[in-house]
């Protein structure tokens, strides 16, 4: 992740460049200085070149034209000149300095370094010839002697910020990061323009896991010079590492006006709008970085795994199939494989590739939690239930690590939680709402504990003519930033004026219509949301008139499916890496639920999981009821509609089946592993009417 040898040495030659016409300028001259200083190479050769032909002796004519071929990075044309001037001149060390700079951009570091070494031994002291010693000696890997001249460089001049930069290289290649840190700090007080010191202070800060340290010294560097693409790019990664994958886009994108065709940038933009959901987007970023570069592997498993989602299945099959001819051991196709293999229901060609690919070592978090999951749930349909709990058990486990920077406190973790319930608890719910003005559609929010049928009722309900539904979009995220974070915000709603909840209210409206245009015809939104259950208060101060859909399942079905599934890492999400905080949460959650439940019962409808499963048409009935609509033919080929959409949740591939029940009950296959948690589940079990 350190800055790359070509940045390092444009940064070199800026130092190298500007000082060496500073140290000699008695021998240069006056007009192709200037000129040379300019960056007008053109002009300066016009003014040399002839010079040049009348006096081929003048060693400082020779040694400008040098310059000028290293200026324009032609070192081939660079090296002769320079050393002629040297065979002119010998004890300059101005002379031997800059040829020793050509031969290090050349990539011939001995010749460098004896070059160096002379300028030094005729001129003790010399500044920057003892930094660019240093920076020879540090890229030969000679760490301990490329501090000493480094160190001899500040001695003799105490502003050399180049100087300080390149001690804090050497200090980090000699695993000592507090003194690294030292010398990047003094570099910046003395030249703060130095966006590579910002850069190598964001890798100490990510070294060290705080990547919110890491964040704010790029940030720092694309303030200093917006053009730096390193930055950018390292910036999409950490965002991504804490799973802030909107922030990572916009850096992504930022990077890709540097370098619009970059396919690195192309791939890393597919993956950050993949794990979006944004199948689409994705498939056209993976596209075009395989046309520009058709190497690269993983963005073929990337491109196979946004067609899956997409439910085009044999072309996701010919891409896998393509890439492994190119890499057939390579393990993200091999994983993608297995994936497919499970989705046709060949569990065994998938059970032997996952079993072979779980035994790997050096595979990225991301990857091995993918592999764990995977084949438990593959396991699990082979009813191996010892086997598929120990790798749910391994996959969470790699979870944690994936999740160390996720903020338990934050919005819908347990802390938030508990501040919303005694907001409910000390709300006066009978209170008569404010006036406000009418609606376009009835708003509903399908809401529920993750993994208990949000994912299949929403497309159920979906299948409605008269309905419009929203799969797990941030559309009322901005009113809960603005009102539901704290608790003087939740305090806030009971003054809020018509005049604050109308706006909120087209904001809503207006994020529905641009997610989709179509409910511009619907007489039904429902926004499906599962952890909006923790928030229907709130919204019901938005939306008096809303009504609620809450699904439930059986808690003990419920907490194993959040255990098994692979979530992207949030402050609720997190909670689902041990049967205890994932039992804990399900208490907090559906305690709060209860409380809804007995605060406003006329706008909820409560739905059993299992009761959607065992009789659709009764079930989906009632549910239209509340919505104030009726049964439409064509609901049972729910899935059929489902295969032409997009589901971004776990549930993805089921819901595009038809109804099956294998999953109920499911508990009482892994009655050792919940033992621990029944008798905690049991008053939740009885209230829904579970067994």
């Amino acid at each position: 992740m350190r800055s790359n040898c070509s940045q390092r040495r444009t940064f070199w030659r800026l130092l190298s460049s500007a000082s060496a016409t500073e140290t000699d300028s008695e021998i240069m001259l006056d007009d192709a200085r200037r000129l040379i200083a300019q960056g007008d190479l053109t002009r300066a050769r016009r003014l040399l070149e002839p010079l040049l032909e009348t006096d081929t002796g003048n060693a400082e004519l020779v040694q400008l034209l040098g310059l000028l071929e290293q200026r324009g990075d032609a070192q081939d044309k660079a090296i002769p000149l320079l050393q002629r001037s040297v065979e002119l001149e010998p004890g300059n060390a101005v002379y031997q300095n800059n040829l020793g700079h050509s031969f290090r951009m050349s990539g011939d570091l001995p010749a460098a370094r004896a070059c160096f070494d002379r300028a030094i031994a005729i001129k003790p002291g010399f500044a920057l010839a003892l930094l660019n010693l240093g920076i020879v000696l540090h890229d030969l890997g000679h760490f301990a002697d490329a501090l000493d001249a480094l160190e001899q460089a500040v001695r003799h001049n105490p502003k050399m910020a180049g100087a300080m930069h390149y001690l804090g290289l050497a200090q980090a290649a000699l695993a000592d990061p507090a003194a690294a840190r030292v010398w990047f700090e003094t570099a910046l007080s003395v030249q703060p323009a130095i966006v590579e010191s910002h850069m190598e202070l964001a890798l100490l800060e990510a070294a060290d896991d705080n990547l919110h340290g890491a964040l704010a010294r790029l940030k720092q560097a694309v303030g200093v010079r917006a053009d730096f693409y390193p930055a950018w790019r390292l910036m999409a990664e950490l965002h991504v590492d804490a799973r802030d994958n909107a922030a990572a886009e916009q850096c992504l994108l930022q990077a890709q006006t540097l370098r619009p065709d970059d396919p690195d940038i192309l791939g890393a933009l597919g993956d950050v709008l993949l794990r979006q959901g944004r199948y689409e987007e994705a498939l056209n970023c993976f596209d075009r970085t395989l046309k520009l570069d058709p190497a690269q592997i993983r963005a073929h498993g990337f491109r196979a795994d946004c067609l899956e989602r997409l439910h085009r299945l044999d072309e996701a099959h010919t891409t896998i199939e393509e890439a492994l001819a190119l890499d057939p051991d390579h393990p993200e196709l091999l994983a993608h494989q297995a994936g497919l293999a499970q989705r046709s229901g060949d569990d065994a060609q998938a059970r032997g590739i996952l079993e072979s690919l779980s035994s790997r070592n050096g595979l990225y978090d991301d990857l091995k939690l993918s592999i764990h999951q995977q084949l438990g749930i593959v396991l699990d349909r082979l009813d191996d239930n010892e086997a598929a709990f120990t790798h749910f058990e391994a996959a969470n486990e790699v979870g944690k690590r994936i999740a160390r920077h996720v903020d338990p406190n934050g919005m819908f973790g347990p802390t938030w939680v508990d501040m919303i319930s005694a907001w409910v608890s000390e709300t006066d719910w009978a209170r008569e709402p404010p006036d406000l003005a009418p609606q376009a559609r009835t708003h509903a929010f399908l809401v529920g504990f993750p993994r208990s049928g949000t994912t299949l009722l929403g497309q159920i309900l979906s299948a409605h003519s008269a309905v419009t539904t929203a799969d797990e979009q941030p559309l009322l995220q901005p009113f809960l930033n603005r009102f539901a974070r704290d608790r003087a915000g939740l305090d806030s709603l009971e003054n809020a004026t018509r005049e604050i909840f109308d706006r909120e209210r087209n904001a809503y409206d207006a994020a529905l219509l641009r997610y989709d245009p179509g409910a511009t015809a619907s007489v039904v939104s429902v926004d499906k949301m599962p952890l909006y259950s923790s928030v229907m208060g709130p919204i019901r101060f938005l939306f008096p008139e809303s009504r609620f859909i809450v699904v439930v399942r059986d808690p003990r079905d419920a907490c194993l499916s959040c255990f098994m599934q692979n979530f992207q890492p949030n402050p609720a999400m997190a909670r689902f890496l041990e049967l205890e905080t994932t039992v804990a949460y399900y208490q907090q959650i559906m305690d709060l639920v209860i409380r809804y439940l007995e605060a406003f019962p006329e706008q909820i409808h409560l739905v059993r999981y299992e009761d959607v499963v065992s009789d659709l048409q009764a079930t989906a009935t009632k549910t239209l009821e509340h919505l104030g609509l009726g049964w439409e033919e064509g609901i049972n080929e729910y899935h059929e509609q489902a295969r032409e959409g997009v589901i971004t949740t776990p549930s993805y591939r089921q819901v595009t089946q038809p109804l099956y029940s294998h999953a109920a009950g499911r508990w009482t296959r892994y009655r050792p592993q919940l033992e621990p948690f029944l008798e905690r589940l049991q008053p939740y079990a009885e209230r829904f009417g579970y067994e």
